[in-house]
């Protein structure tokens, strides 16, 4: 049966790990206060203080300190809806009671404990999730059998640490496509399809890609991602200019403040 209080726990601990990214990427820098003007030369701004006297010169839209106080405030903004989320979901954890028949079986006294309420449920559930399952096994179908790990808006991918790619890119706002085909010539001039694992759009308009490497020490994963990656270059995705290479370590974790940081630099 589906296990709601297992998803708002996951829930709860991805808001707490994106509060403590975004509490230790805070700028260090004094903060300050925005107002706009709009004259005939087009829009400028004046840094004002918490008295709303106004400290130094007008600034361009693009200047440094203009941006730089936009994200503190947005910064500040994202903070306080997480803890506000993050509150709301502790208190509804600490008051959801599970409905699965067994849960509710539990808590009756012994007279009552024999009834097969419930059990039809568990029957036909498999039944009714199935269509969406298979819908999403076919988005991807190279490895269906392998595909375990579900994202923050409900889409399959291949592994954990594609799932904490993916939120991380959802959650900063950066537009990309999981599993995108691109089409590259191989050596001989031929035409072949890759699929990288994610397409990235970035703000400023480049067009990058991004491969995890989660099993490196299995010989032939390791011969595949080699090919892929010669490919890659003849067809000018390079790696460190175009192409992202994020490793799981040997125990097959991930760091995700290194995630974090790669796509903070998207931004």
């Amino acid at each position: 049966m589906y296990n709601f209080e297992n998803d708002l726990d996951k829930e709860l601990k991805f808001l707490k790990f994106l509060l403590e990214s975004t509490n230790n990427s805070q700028s260090e820098s004094r903060s300050g206060f925005l107002v706009k003007r709009t004259g005939r030369k087009g829009d400028y701004y004046y840094e004002v203080d918490k008295n709303r006297r106004i400290v130094g010169k007008p600034l361009k839209s693009n200047s440094p300190r203009v941006i730089e106080i936009k994200n503190q405030r947005k910064q500040k903004v994202l903070i306080r809806r997480l803890k506000n989320n993050i509150n709301c979901l502790e208190k509804a954890l600490e008051k959801i009671q599970s409905i699965h028949p067994k849960d509710i079986n539990a808590s009756l006294p012994l007279a009552y404990r024999d009834s097969e309420f419930g059990n039809h449920i568990l029957e036909n559930e498999a039944a009714t999730l199935m269509p969406s399952i298979e819908a999403n096994i076919s988005q991807n179908s190279t490895y269906p059998f392998a595909v375990q790990n579900i994202t923050i808006d409900g889409r399959i991918v291949r592994s954990l640490a594609e799932v904490i790619i993916y939120n991380l890119l959802k959650f900063h706002g950066i537009k990309f496509d999981y599993e995108r085909k691109i089409t590259v010539a191989t050596e001989d001039g031929y035409k072949k399809e890759l699929i990288p694992d994610f397409t990235i759009f970035t703000p400023t308009g480049e067009v990058k890609y991004w491969e995890h490497v989660g099993r490196f020490d299995d010989i032939e994963y390791r011969k595949r991602f080699f090919d892929k990656i010669v490919i890659y270059y003849r067809n000018g995705i390079v790696p460190g200019e175009n192409l992202i290479l994020t490793f799981s370590k040997k125990d097959y974790s991930v760091d995700s403040s290194e995630i974090n940081r790669i796509i903070e630099s998207l931004l």
